[in-house]
């Protein structure tokens, strides 16, 4: 992980973690809820991992030391899920990935000998609303007063949105028809119908706290501005893997 991508990344962990415990001391048992959850707010991190299967992913591999792994990236991703019915959550979330990778062109250097640099930065912010269903029962109630929480529960979803990106390519370049060398800014950013499936598990670690992993597979696309002219859309899916903590609000 670079500093860039390593500073905003830390930095939410710290917030979330300091912030996690004063959940603890509202409406909460000993071993139980006092409530059914009306509500779950999950915070995760794990790794991105573009399908990087456009032309313009394959036409910067071939020129540049990049390879399409090099546009993997951390990433962050918060959600909160309201309660429809016992088994169904109605799903708001919002994640964010970015890499950012130095590079230098393979075949050529410059007229003094010198590598040919530049960096591209390719970021992601989808934010969709999902329907979240899981495959057994999430607790059970005792009384009217108290709701015991199963242990181990999975569940599958899926949703849609929007993806917010950026591809950015800044540094030297190589005229291919001239072979003059020339700095300039490369920029193609927007943002694009997002869908996107998932499925997932929740272990309790007691009444209000669980850990969640969860696995997701996005499909999106977009067309590149005119500093890419000529390119086909970007393609924008991929898989991510992520793990994490949920806390449960009583309704």
């Amino acid at each position: 992980m670079n500093r860039q991508t390593a500073s905003p990344f830390l930095a939410v962990v710290l917030a979330a973690g300091a912030l996690l415990p004063c959940a603890l001391h509202a409406q909460e048992g000993r071993g139980f809820l006092f409530s059914r959850p009306g509500a779950t707010f999950n915070f995760r991190t794990g790794y991105d991992i573009p399908r990087a299967n456009s032309d313009i992913f394959s036409y910067t591999s071939e020129l540049l030391t990049l390879e399409k792994s090099s546009f993997a990236a951390p990433v962050i991703s918060v959600d909160i899920g309201v309660r429809l019915s016992d088994r169904l959550e109605l799903v708001g979330g919002v994640g964010y990935a970015k890499s950012v990778t130095p590079s230098e062109f393979r075949d050529w250097e410059d007229n003094r000998g010198q590598p040919i640099e530049q960096v591209t930065t390719h970021a992601r912010l989808p934010f969709t609303v999902s329907a979240r269903y899981y495959l057994r029962d999430r607790g059970r109630s005792l009384s009217r007063f108290a709701w015991v929480p199963s242990q181990l529960v999975p569940y599958v979803g899926a949703g849609a949105g929007g993806n917010v990106y950026k591809f950015e390519q800044d540094g030297d370049f190589v005229d291919i028809e001239t072979l003059d060398v020339f700095n300039d800014l490369l920029v193609s950013d927007g943002t694009a119908p997002f869908v996107h499936v998932f499925s997932g598990i929740e272990y309790a670690l007691g009444p209000r706290f669980v850990l969640t992993a969860e696995g997701r597979y996005s499909w999106s696309s977009s067309p590149m501005d005119r500093s890419f002219e000529g390119f086909e859309n970007i393609d924008l899916s991929g898989f991510q893997i992520l793990a994490g903590v949920g806390i449960r609000l009583s309704g």
